[in-house]
């Protein structure tokens, strides 16, 4: 599925913004860097160990039919 997609941090609100052609396996990828403690987003990965692991959820925020259209649609929702 593509679309854009959130990683939110339940306690304050605060949220990660990405694109992917496959969310789920984006997902996954997602969660392998940040169990490891090898995120590319220091901040992502700070939040992540500082709560753990059960105060974020991963969210759809917008299906997109064309992988054109990722780019301009993560620039908005960022």
């Amino acid at each position: 599925m593509k679309c854009i997609y959130g990683i939110l941090n339940k306690l304050n609100g605060n949220q990660y913004v990405g694109s992917a052609k496959n969310f789920y396996d984006r997902k996954r990828r997602h969660l392998q860097y940040l169990e490891k403690n090898k995120h590319h987003s220091q901040y992502l990965q700070r939040a992540w160990n500082k709560y753990g692991s059960d105060f974020f959820m991963f969210i759809v925020l917008e299906k997109v039919a064309d992988n054109i259209d990722l780019v301009e649609r993560e620039q908005w929702w960022i």
